[in-house]
């Protein structure tokens, strides 16, 4: 996930297999942080909740971190477009308050990150296709 946001300095697995329900990766970097927290750098356990491989849909919630999410569930799915290829990428979230963040605040935050991740997906499509 590191490759596609370059505000996240490392994520990599810590525990179970990768791509595994029950599998926990461990993530850091300045992406998002409480407001006031003084830290080096946010980080977060996930754990992959759920897996379908055949709907192309998965879940994970956030289960340790210093960014300040008391719970944290994500739903991510791929869709067909209508159009003739490609596809989209649908991702909702669930959140108790963040210490700091307006919900507002923290969707806007986290627009701007999927915004880079969907733009440096779409430039390593393209090059590999030169």
């Amino acid at each position: 996930f590191n490759k596609w946001l370059p505000t996240l300095a490392t994520c990599h697995g810590v525990h179970g297999t990768n791509g595994e329900p029950g599998c926990i990766r461990f993530c850091s970097g300045s992406s998002i942080r409480s407001k006031g927290v003084e830290s080096a750098a946010g980080w977060s356990k996930e754990k992959l909740v759920a897996v379908d491989p055949v709907e192309r849909v998965m879940s994970y919630e956030i289960v340790e971190s210093n960014i300040g999410f008391g719970s944290y569930l994500s739903t991510v799915r791929i869709l067909p477009r209508c159009e003739d290829e490609g596809c989209v990428i649908e991702w909702g979230f669930t959140v108790n308050p963040v210490g700091g963040w307006s919900l507002d605040d923290l969707v806007k935050k986290y627009e701007k990150a999927l915004g880079i991740i969907a733009k440096n997906m779409e430039d390593a499509l393209t090059r590999s296709r030169e």
